[in-house]
């Protein structure tokens, strides 16, 4: 099987090494969705563009990982006296790859697409502090933002800087319709030199020498593997975890944290028989519908204690996963977690159990007290197989100090639906942490209800200090919202963290000095010197 495998790929044209001298190649799960940074939902998109178009700052993990901007296309900044009106100086040597200077009608431009309610940009929440913005020169302009907030100039900096003399053309009503791998023309390190839809795509560096980056394309994580051990290509970031433990030589391990968490979502309401969807009564259903397990904090922490989770990550992963205090580290390194993960300690949680009347049926071996079982399932989307063994290891572990967990899986579209409208007693959520971090979208009871958030846990007891947080400029006030934020999260415990994962990624030496980060598993490629 496999070596029939490898005879079939060495025959597609997309995968033979037929210049190993002048390319680097590339596996990525899927092709890209769209050559439009604006019209792309996709990771795959997103690195690509990373590759064809600037932004107004590199963006770089900086001292604990939080993000550092480092000058572009800008290249001098300053604020005024408010903090609200920001001055920006361009680069007057950047150019697009057809040679037109690279201006601020470009940047006003790129501004005006980010913020159009035409343009189905997924990341548009991130200029809505920006007021406007007014062009000075053709290397200088404005932008004025509404409130004062610590993350205005890494939001600003949020999108790509896209051409207006090549993407005016077209309507932005138009432009799910447009191949834009035609005559498409960017700013970044590389520029388009072919594209086969779900075969290959080819860049070439643009005003340095190097080898073009070819990336080719499987969603299957075993053979992104195949191809990586088989020469056919030189890089992957989606390898199966296991397969990290023994890479054969010369493959180069390169494992980087993607910031992406699981965690166990409690219920607090019981909404069987509700159809929830006004936030403003959330916590008057809260009071009359409480949920007869999870309503409880005192029961979700008595649960944590029962989950031997260090265990369960290495059992599944090694040393590819870790398990976090807190959801919100990432771009807040200035703040030190002041909490630690709960421990393994079954006697306690069976202690608490005890105290709110749970003891076991011999006739059953399940615990129960007057409400009833303590029985319980646990909601999860289809289509992996680690939240399975996850989840299967828990059940084991929880049976036998008298808790019955069931597990429910469910199509993704069914298990969201359910999950707004907090029709499950706990759910399964993984959840990939941004540069810059919205708790509120976790943890305020305003992103509790409906498609707007992700808060499932209906927590609502922080809802003052993530107020507070959200528009806090100084690292002072900042450290204090995140303290009260973390006490609040470490007795309440509204969710159950489970894991963090590292990124499995691997290379060829040709890439051997690549340093992925979470915020581009390319990063710095461009300055990589190859040797034939």
């Amino acid at each position: 099987m496999r070596f029939a495998l490898f005879m079939l790929l060495t025959l597609l044209p997309s995968c033979t090494r037929t210049d190993p001298d002048r390319t680097v190649r590339i596996g990525l799960m899927r092709d890209v969705d769209s050559l439009n940074p604006y019209t792309s939902t996709s990771v795959e998109g997103e690195i690509v563009a990373g590759l064809l178009f600037p932004r107004l700052f590199e963006e770089q993990p900086g001292q604990g990982n939080a993000p550092e901007l480092r000058p572009f296309l800008v290249t001098v900044y300053h604020w005024d006296d408010t903090q609200k009106i920001l001055t920006l100086d361009l680069d007057p040597t950047r150019q697009w790859h057809d040679g037109n200077p690279i201006t601020s009608k470009d940047v006003s431009y790129s501004l005006k697409v980010q913020m159009s309610p035409e343009v189905p940009w997924i990341s548009a929440d991130t200029k809505a502090n920006i007021a406007d913005w007014q062009i000075i020169d053709p290397q200088h302009l404005t932008v004025r933002f509404h409130r004062a907030k610590r993350t205005n100039l890494l939001d600003l900096n949020e999108g790509f800087m896209i051409p207006e003399h090549v993407f005016s053309v077209h309507p932005f009503g138009n432009w799910l319709e447009v191949n834009w791998a035609q005559h498409l023309v960017g700013g970044g390190p590389y520029q388009l030199k072919g594209y086969e839809p779900n075969q290959f795509l080819r860049v070439t560096p643009y005003g340095f020498s190097g080898p073009d980056l070819v990336f080719t394309f499987a969603r299957d994580r075993e053979t992104q593997y195949m191809w990586l051990e088989s020469g056919l290509i030189d890089y992957s970031w989606s390898l199966p975890p296991h397969r990290m433990q023994t890479l054969p030589p010369p493959l180069v391990p390169k494992p980087f944290p993607n910031h992406q968490f699981a965690y166990l979502v409690w219920n607090p309401i019981d909404s069987s028989d509700l159809d929830i969807k006004d936030q403003s009564s959330l916590n008057e259903h809260l009071k009359s519908h409480p949920h007869r397990l999870f309503s409880d904090p005192q029961i979700r922490v008595a649960i944590e204690f029962l989950l031997a989770r260090d265990a369960y990550i290495q059992q599944l992963w090694g040393n590819l996963a870790q398990l976090p205090a807190t959801p919100w580290s990432v771009g807040m390194s200035f703040h030190k977690t002041a909490i630690l993960p709960r421990n393994h300690d079954p006697n306690k949680g069976i202690r608490m159990l005890e105290t709110k009347g749970y003891l076991v049926n011999p006739e059953t071996g399940i615990r129960e007290n007057l409400s009833g079982p303590l029985v319980f399932s646990v909601l999860c989307n289809t289509g992996s197989q680690i939240r399975e063994d996850y989840l299967s290891l828990i059940q084991r572990d929880l049976r036998q100090y008298g808790v019955r967990m069931d597990i429910e899986l469910v199509e993704p579209s069914l298990y969201w639906s359910r999950c707004a409208a907090k029709q499950f007693d706990a759910a399964f959520v993984m959840f990939r942490r941004e540069n810059r971090p919205d708790l509120a979208e976790l943890f305020h009871s305003r992103h509790a209800l409906g498609d707007d958030g992700f808060n499932y846990s209906s927590w609502s007891s922080a809802d003052p200090w993530l107020d507070r947080l959200e528009w806090a400029t100084d690292e002072a006030e900042l450290d204090t919202c995140l303290e009260h934020i973390e006490s609040l999260f470490y007795e309440e415990a509204p969710v159950t963290l489970l894991y963090e994962t590292l990124q499995a990624a691997a290379t060829s030496p040709l890439l051997e000095a690549l340093k992925p980060n979470y915020l581009d598993p390319l990063s710095g490629i461009e300055n990589i010197e190859f040797i034939p």
